[in-house]
């Protein structure tokens, strides 16, 4: 496999900054074995670099930006506009969520359903390589038979693995890069990290439904605990499973891990109940907080609020 000067030159200052390796890096090397061209450009970053000479914090920044820089510029227009539309194809589910009989409303499930239809076509052409893997690793070999099914249970949690255990760096890389070992790299960091959450959502919904079966006050109308040690982008999901479980609204919280004294909550409804309408009468109360009708989010620092089960 071989890399066109351009690209070779977006990852020319990774690779000063002996941030390529592997396979890449032998591409690149070979490159610029062959070409006068990018070596005297190689030879003038070499020179001028000044990427030792910062912090490790700065250093780690730059990293990441040179990284991302080097995808973008590598793109295709045609990947760039799969990639939009993949990533229309899984937002445009949360418009059902707040749906509404009103005029915008169904002019929004009209417009959602355009979208889903035509990013699921671009997808079963093959258009879109970072999607196209992410089938073939989970086991769908014949992409022209997926449906909104598929997307959902199939591609949406390996996408959304990423943000909630680490930072959506690796989703970002499969849905805008150009670059096939990137690509396998990042899908199969991908398969990992969501076979990580599966294994931590199933132990953090044991942990909470024993201590809901423990709870003296469990004949309330909601459920609300709290343990330091969850994870807090996983939280959300186990809240929705003890929805289903037991039909009450759910509030999950844990300790940020930056700020021990802040305390996020994760919380998930049942119909009748608009949640966000609930928690927006006491925002004077709340760091932050947000959502909608079924779902939302909030936190609280422990030294400014006083206890209240109301």
């Amino acid at each position: 496999m071989k890399y066109s000067c351009n690209v070779v030159k977006d990852l020319l200052p990774l690779y000063v900054d002996n941030i390529c390796s592997g396979e890449s890096k032998e591409i690149v090397e070979q490159h610029l074995s062959e070409c006068a061209d990018c070596k005297a450009y190689y030879l003038s970053l070499h020179e001028n670099n000044t990427l030792f000479s910062l912090p490790v914090d700065q250093k780690r920044e730059r990293q990441k930006a040179q990284s991302f820089l080097a995808i973008k510029k590598s793109l295709r227009t045609r990947q760039f506009l799969a990639a939009i539309l993949s990533i229309s194809v899984l937002a445009s589910a949360i418009i059902y969520l707040i749906f509404n009989i009103s005029l915008e409303a169904y002019v929004g499930v009209l417009l959602s359903i355009f979208i889903i239809k035509a990013g699921i076509e671009l997808i079963k052409s093959g258009a879109h390589k970072g999607i196209q893997k992410i089938l073939q690793t989970a086991g769908i070999q014949d992409i022209k038979n997926i449906t909104s099914e598929t997307v959902a249970f199939t591609i949406v949690p390996r996408l959304n693995a990423a943000g909630r255990l680490e930072t959506p760096e690796t989703a970002i890389k499969i849905l805008i890069s150009d670059n096939d070992i990137e690509i396998e790299d990042s899908v199969k960091k991908l398969n990992e990290l969501n076979e990580l959450r599966q294994v931590i959502c199933d132990e953090t919904f044991q942990t909470a439904d024993e201590m809901y079966k423990k709870d003296s006050s469990k004949n309330r109308k909601g459920i609300v605990l709290f343990n330091k040690d969850w994870h807090l982008g996983i939280i959300g999901i186990v809240a929705s499973k003890l929805v289903e479980k037991y039909n009450k609204p759910v509030f999950l919280m844990t300790s940020d891990t930056n700020s021990p004294d802040i305390i996020r909550c994760s919380c998930r409804s049942i119909q009748g109940l608009n949640v966000h309408s609930v928690l927006s009468e006491h925002k004077e109360t709340f760091e932050g907080f947000g959502g909608h009708k079924m779902a939302a989010g909030f936190s609280f620092d422990t030294k400014k609020i006083k206890t209240n089960s109301k």
